[in-house]
């Protein structure tokens, strides 16, 4: 998600797409505050706080929202999440 300008629409977009109770896992990296290696990406955001992503995700039509933190291997890198959401019915 974090190569995507518009992380709602793109919630929205794939909620549609899915058949209710269908599931929806998305990884990537938590909020990262370092400008060089996020544009050493491409990326279109510093990562995520998951507290954001839930609300996101929650008013694109998801439930049963379940976020895991990672932790990355290298001190000097963000950690990583897993999120989990269902479409509601």
């Amino acid at each position: 998600l974090h190569h995507v300008a518009d992380v709602t629409a793109v919630l929205r977009e794939v909620q549609r797409g899915l058949a209710p109770g269908g599931r929806l896992l998305i990884a990537d990296l938590e909020e990262y505050d370092d400008a060089a290696f996020w544009q050493s990406l491409g990326a279109q955001w510093p990562g995520f706080r998951t507290h954001d992503l839930s609300a996101w995700l929650r008013r694109a039509g998801f439930e049963k929202i379940r976020i895991e933190s990672g932790v990355s291997a290298a001190t000097d890198r963000p950690n990583s999440f897993l999120a989990e959401a269902v479409r509601a019915s």
